[in-house]
């Protein structure tokens, strides 16, 4: 049911992607998936926004949803695209599509990643279920700006699913992962048919991305999902700027890109401003100086990445509005921190004598075992030799954007500075991930196919026209050699990243994938439906929006918010945006603490308002005692009724 309802958001976005970039349906269906639900996104976003700043109910923008599904079928039958829409469906039909629906399938049968994280995306789904669109922090009480996540259009959507279908987020959010796939396939399809203009390398690409993170069960989260997505669209709708020229259509591709992406995850928003700013800016410039009437065009495009900028703007204005108030001093001691003692801890960052610093060469992504930084620039420049050379030369431009941002100490000390955060600037690094999947299966594809035709440098060879000639006469053919490439692809994976066995503690490897998904229903949903039915068990102990008290050594507090409406005095992670959450986490341990005076404790659960102890019964008089019940080993649930005050 989760699906059909993802699979019917597609007839919005198709109808938007038919009459402003017709053109596009040239690219095949994995492409047409990705750019018809951001489409869809783009269409929902406005009254997503509008949402979020009135706090209108859930069920408003399912309302909408359910409007804008009836209206597509209307009108792709008053514009007779039914007919488009079939053959675009048969075009799916190939080797490739079922290695996809392979991944597919399993995922549906395993489910999405239901703990540590996901934990934080689900208590912000279910609060904005119980209590509209809404900004706030789910897990503490009064409320606080959640600057996270603030205004995500993916949680109002999942919120807006599980009202359409009267499923619960847990249920939604694990179903999810099987569309989500889909999308991550079409990112990297969709760059590499702008780049190279070809189908079967875009598939490369496709089967390529879901070969590497097809076992990732958790791509689903915004930090995952933005940059697999919709980081590479963007890079392809840069490219069609470059090579092709803008006009208000593509500055309208950009724009509803950078909206997307800033309310999905403002941090990549602003990544995507960081490499392809730059980029559009020179073309800019270039284009200025000609006289041409649309020369304008492409500086206005640039401005349109503002849009998702914005969103990272509110976020760091609303975090630091809501920090807790510090001496001077310690707020100079803080302005005074240099990016040496940001990166301090950090191997994979180098510091300077003259105390700047830069990526060094040799870890993670460029370390230099995989090689895979070579391949790419190898990728890439012999791509620029190539008769879609004006496409790859936009790619090539970001890659080298990016490589000074990391490279570049004077640049990287003020990406440093700017994020504070060593590990923001690996995530950056996925620029030269979703880049390298796009581009260098699909060039191996592309130059296979060229070889093939008998079509080489954009011109038919003499030497190589016997077997073009059986090549372009029986297209049966093409079914068997296209199988064999994509078994090529899918094992060039090995070298690109080491999986582990089954055995191994790790959240990805196909072999623990695929044993998952061979496992009995209720062994391969039993996490799932293991919050269920602790959701089912709190929903009958405990009062919607209650406060609980829960010892902050307990790694199971994190669940309560994310299956039930309840809130906690201090969470163990999420909760950016709470400005005294030092002091929350002191006093929590002092209700938890044995040698705490009673009277300290009783005032500390006055103070947060605590009506639900979840512990010992031994700190815990008699005499403050309403009910209690057993919920799990060693920690009873007791509902307070503490003393009048006098």
């Amino acid at each position: 049911m989760v699906l059909a309802i993802f699979i019917l958001l597609l007839l919005p976005g198709y109808v938007v992607v038919k009459h402003l970039w017709p053109r596009d349906e040239e690219c095949g269906l994995p492409g047409m998936i990705g750019l018809s639900f951001l489409a869809t996104l783009g269409l929902l976003s406005p009254f997503s926004i509008i949402g979020y700043a009135l706090h209108l109910p859930v069920g408003a923008l399912a309302a909408v949803c359910v409007l804008i599904v009836i209206l597509a079928p209307i009108e792709i039958t008053r514009q007779k695209w039914w007919r488009d829409a079939g053959k675009l469906m048969i075009s799916g039909a190939t080797i490739a599509m079922a290695f996809l629906l392979y991944d597919l399938v399993l995922s549906g049968r395993v489910g999405a990643y239901m703990f540590d994280d996901a934990l934080v995306h689900l208590a912000r789904i279910r609060h904005i279920l119980n209590h509209g669109l809404n900004n706030t922090d789910p897990f503490v009480s009064p409320d606080h700006f959640f600057p996270m996540y603030h205004t995500n259009i993916l949680y109002s959507l999942i919120a807006a699913i599980s009202k359409l279908t009267g499923s619960d987020p847990i249920v939604v959010w694990s179903a999810s992962l099987t569309w989500v796939k889909l999308l991550v396939a079409s990112g990297a399809y969709y760059l590499a048919y702008t780049i190279f203009g070809r189908r079967w390398p875009a598939w490369a690409a496709a089967v390529f991305v879901i070969g590497v993170e097809g076992p990732v069960r958790f791509l689903i989260y915004p930090n995952k999902l933005a940059p697999f997505w919709l980081l590479p669209i963007l890079c392809a709708f840069a490219a069609q700027v470059i090579a092709e020229g803008a006009d208000w259509r593509r500055c309208l591709k950009l724009l509803i890109g950078s909206l997307v992406i800033g309310q999905l995850h403002g941090m990549y928003a602003v990544f995507a401003a960081m490499v392809i700013g730059p980029v559009l800016i020179g073309n800019a410039a270039f284009r200025l100086i000609r006289p041409s009437p649309s020369r304008l065009w492409p500086a206005l495009c640039c401005a349109t990445l503002a849009a998702g900028l914005a969103f990272a703007w509110i976020s760091n204005s609303g975090f630091a509005s809501t920090k807790s108030n510090t001496s001077s001093e310690t707020t100079v001691a803080k302005a005074s921190r240099t990016a040496a003692d940001y990166a301090r801890d950090e191997k994979r960052i180098e510091k300077l004598e003259d105390g700047r610093v830069q990526r060094k060469w040799g870890y993670g992504y460029f370390a230099h075992k995989a090689m895979r930084p070579w391949v790419l620039l190898i990728a890439l420049g012999l791509t620029l030799i190539t008769s879609r050379r004006r496409f790859a030369i936009a790619q090539a431009a970001i890659i080298a954007t990016a490589l000074l941002w990391l490279f570049t100490p004077t640049l990287c000390t003020i990406f440093m500075e700017a994020v504070r955060r060593p590990f923001i600037l690996l995530r950056f690094e996925s620029v030269f991930r979703i880049s390298f999947y796009a581009v260098v299966p699909a060039l191996a594809v592309f130059c296979l196919e060229k070889f093939l035709s008998g079509n080489i440098g954009g011109k038919d060879r003499d030497w190589c026209r016997a077997w073009s000639a059986r090549w372009n006469r029986y297209a049966a053919l093409r079914w068997p050699i296209e199988g064999v490439v994509c078994m090529i692809v899918l094992a060039s994976i090995a070298p690109y990243k080491n999986y582990g066995k089954p055995e191994d503690k790790k959240s990805t490897g196909w072999e623990r994938y695929v044993d998952k998904s061979r496992l009995p229903l209720d062994e391969r949903m039993q996490r799932r439906d293991n919050l269920l039915k602790l959701r089912d068990a709190l929903s009958s102990r405990i009062d919607a929006g209650a406060v609980v008290a829960l010892s902050p050594r307990d790694t199971r507090s994190m669940f309560l918010p994310a299956v039930h409406d309840c809130r906690l005095v201090a969470p163990r992670a999420g909760s950016t945006g709470v400005s005294d959450l030092g002091r929350r986490r002191r006093d929590l341990a002092a209700i938890f603490t044995p040698a705490t005076p009673m009277a300290t404790r009783e005032a500390l659960l006055r103070k947060y308002d605590v009506e639900y102890y979840i512990g010992p019964d031994s700190m815990i008089p008699k005499a403050w005692v309403s009910s209690r019940s057993g919920l799990w080993p060693a920690a009873n649930l007791t509902h307070l009724a503490l003393p009048d005050s006098d």
